[in-house]
Formats: structure tokens, sequence, C-alpha cells
């Protein structure tokens, strides 16, 4: 990843360029992510009509739920594009526009989240949540696709097996959203667990041949 600039560097004005882009996409990326993940718990508002600690436990219960699937999702595709840009030398006009696609999209994840809160496990809430998260996903394996793939810009130890199935893994969240969206698929917690245990089974996966020597397996 490259150095956060300083305006006094004295460079060829194509490096300056390129560091530039590279890291007002990092700054830019941090701080949407981190926005989203905010102004998703800030929607969470107590019920008027609440009595005692068990009624607003049932009232909460699901638009807590729905909080902390967004949390982990965000999270989970922040995680992924940092380790994206981390494992790049440089971005292109295509790799930026493919961010911030996806940077528009995240944007956009408090909003469906609030669908949530205000109609429950609805289908059409669902559909419409599902469709975002599941959208934020597809161009997050998109950036994977190209990042690693375009010659010039992935870091040259990156090794083959990594790229693959770093692409194939990128996958899991989108295509489990998409099961959501299109079939009115439960957000109930026995899904979330299994999409949050394939998470881990990933990053387990994934530290086997993001570690390994190059040519090594």
């Amino acid at each position: 990843m490259g150095e956060f600039e300083g305006l006094d560097t004295v460079e060829p004005l194509k490096r300056r360029i390129e560091r530039h882009s590279f890291d007002r996409l990092i700054m830019l990326s941090d701080g949407v992510f981190a926005i989203a993940i905010t102004l998703a718990a800030l929607e969470i508002r107590p019920p008027a009509d609440w009595h005692d600690l068990p009624g607003l436990i049932a009232q909460l219960r699901f638009p807590v739920l729905a909080y902390l699937v967004s949390f982990v999702v965000v999270a989970s595709y922040w995680a992924s594009q940092r380790e994206l840009l981390s494992r790049l030398l440089r971005v292109d006009g295509l790799f930026l526009l493919l961010a911030l696609a996806q940077l528009m999209v995240v944007a956009l994840i408090p909003s469906a989240t609030q669908l949530l809160y205000r109609h429950g496990p609805d289908g059409a809430a669902v559909a419409v949540y599902g469709g975002v998260l599941a959208g934020c996903g597809y161009l997050s394996a998109a950036g994977w696709v190209y990042g690693l793939f375009r010659p010039g810009l992935a870091h040259p130890e990156t090794r083959s097996p990594y790229r693959w199935i770093r692409i194939v893994t990128a996958l899991i969240v989108p295509v489990f959203f998409t099961w959501v969206a299109t079939t009115g698929g439960s957000l109930s917690l026995a899904p979330i667990v299994a999409m949050v245990i394939a998470l881990v089974a990933r990053r387990v996966i994934l530290a086997r041949f993001a570690n390994s020597p190059k040519g090594a397996g």
C-alpha cells in the first residue's frame, strides 16, 4: 500500500498522480465505510410504547439483529477492500470507477437497513436489503478480478492460487444475499450464523495461501 501523500515530496508527475489517486481512494473508502456503519446504528430508536425491559427487548430484537447483520457485512466488505488495496501497486481509472461504484452502494446500506427497522422481516423490505448488500458484494468481487488480473496493478508476489481462491470466496456474501433477495429468505439467526462461519473459514483458507512463499503449493 502506498504511503500517504506528502505535498513536499519531489517525484515524477506520473508517479505523483498515481500515488495521489491511490491515497485518496483509501481515505475516501475508510470514511464511507465508517459513516455507513455509524448511520445504521443511529437509526435504531426505542419504541414510544415500551414499559419494561422485556417489552423493549422484544420490540428491538429484529432491528438490533438487522444492525448486527449490516455491521458484519460492511466490516467484511471493508476488510476485503483493505486487503485488496494492500496487494496493489497502483490503481487506474477503471479500478477507481469500480471502487466508487461499490462505495455508492455502501452508502445506501443505512437506508436499506432502515427499511428493515420500519417494516420488519417483510418480503419487500428484505428483498431490497438483500439486493443492496448483494450488489455491493458483486462490485467488490469485480474489483478483485480486475485488480488481481489487470497487468501492472497487483504486486507480483501475489500467488496465482491465492488470486483464484480470493475471487471465488469473495462471492460468499453476495450469493447469500442474492438468495435472501430473490427467495424471501429469512434473516433469522441460523442463516446468519452460517454466513459468519463461512467468512471465518474463508479467512483461515486465505491465510494459508496468502502467507506461503511464492511458488509453493
